[in-house]
């Protein structure tokens, strides 16, 4: 029977398995890479952005799954691909697998995005909802601190595998299989059986059209996808630039660690800020922040020289402290005008956001050649055009309210 209890901790863990299964990877990337013969380091960047391919597709999916079938269930579906994913992933030998995995362990882990917000809005509201997020944004600042390093360890200090870099396939799988069962016993559903509603393609499709017809959720959709086009950007290059071009390969978690920090800082903060400021203020500044100092740090490169590893620090940190502040904000924007559909308008949001920013990623991270330079030219442009499309919004809007008056 459905109840109001939910185990809180337990939901934030679920919910960060995807930040887990894409930042623990990132050391063992040159690993996987020399095991398959790649000639090319640029293509172990695939091992990423596989993964949000999958995340796009399945947020599309598991909206209407979760208010259909219940919230349990829906994460029993994704976990059952992810099992598989993860089984092809321990077991490639080539690229080609490697990637086939990857699609599938994202496909799978967007169930449990999906379900668990799914949950949290079943059971909470208002403030007490904004309370249980804020305890979940501090577990997603943890994560990506920790995970670099515990891959690192997997890799060269784990016996779950015979072979480094399938530790920590081993690991995530081993780790998921245990919440998942923890979930299983300890939460209940949810939904109630009154309360879901009849499965329906139509109903997702008329949801589709409804976003791409109002101009403000189209517009910061868009926006979402080329902010999260050059963070996705940043966590393919993150092992060649840090491990390759800078030679930082012991120290590569910790720097890590500290950028995840200023993003996680830049959440924390951002829930003060808006208060005050308003969602499109805090939009404004971080996107002339991110114009600000990408557009410094071409000069510096153009004009002096490569970056020192200093340098580049400080020109990123910045950079990642804005998008820190994007994340939210714009996909709340997105939402705001959706709230009759918020569950499936969430889904439609989130996969045509990371559709957009997948095949972007895949082209700028495919420049690079031991420079930060296609990774800082990524941030400026997707910044322009970003703010672009807020002028073009904002005038749109002003000449509706001029007409209507």
């Amino acid at each position: 029977m459905p109840n109001n209890k939910i185990s809180i901790p337990l939901i934030a863990l679920m919910m960060s398995f995807v930040a887990f299964s894409i930042d623990a990877i990132l050391p063992a990337l040159g690993v996987i890479g020399d095991s398959f013969n790649i000639l090319d380091p640029n293509e172990n960047q695939n091992i990423i952005t596989s993964i949000f391919l999958g995340l796009a597709m399945g947020q599309l999916i598991y909206g209407p799954i979760a208010d259909s079938v219940g919230r349990k269930p829906t994460i029993y579906i994704g976990f059952s691909f992810f099992l598989i994913g993860s089984l092809i992933c321990i077991f490639s030998t080539d690229m080609s697998s490697m990637l086939v995995g990857r699609v599938l362990q994202g496909f799978g882990l967007s169930a449990n995005r999906i379900a668990c917000v799914a949950i949290i809005r079943d059971v909470f509201g208002g403030n007490e909802m904004a309370k249980v997020m804020s305890f979940i944004m501090t577990v997603f600042i943890i994560v990506p601190t920790l995970a670099p390093s515990l891959g690192h360890a997997l890799m060269y200090q784990g016996e779950f595998y015979k072979g480094r870099w399938q530790n920590v396939f081993v690991f995530l799988l081993m780790f998921t299989t245990i919440v998942t069962v923890w979930f299983a016993f300890k939460q209940n559903e949810t939904l109630e059986k009154d309360k879901r509603s009849k499965l329906s393609l139509k109903k997702t499709g008329n949801v589709i059209v409804e976003v791409f017809q109002n101009r403000q959720a189209l517009s910061y959709t868009i926006i979402s996808g080329f902010v999260l086009a050059g963070f996705m950007t940043y966590l393919s290059l993150a092992q060649q630039i840090f491990q390759i071009q800078y030679q930082k390969t012991e120290t590569f978690p910790y720097y890590f660690a500290l950028i995840a920090i200023f993003i996680g800082l830049a959440s924390f903060l951002n829930g003060k800020f808006v208060k005050v400021l308003g969602m499109f203020k805090i939009v404004d500044w971080a996107l002339r922040g991110i114009v600000l100092f990408s557009g410094i740090s071409i000069l510096y490169t153009f004009l002096i020289e490569e970056p020192s590893f200093t340098v580049f620090l400080l020109f990123l940190l910045p950079i990642m402290f804005c998008i820190g502040l994007l994340f939210g904000n714009l996909n709340s924007i997105a939402m705001e005008p959706l709230g009759r559909v918020a569950g499936t308008g969430a889904s439609v949001v989130g996969s045509v956001s990371t559709f957009i920013s997948v095949p972007i990623s895949f082209y700028i991270g495919g420049l690079y050649s031991n420079s930060i330079y296609p990774l800082i030219i990524g941030f400026l442009v997707l910044s322009v055009l970003s703010m672009i499309i807020v002028k073009w919004v904002k005038y749109k809007d002003k000449k509706v309210l001029v007409y209507n008056s």
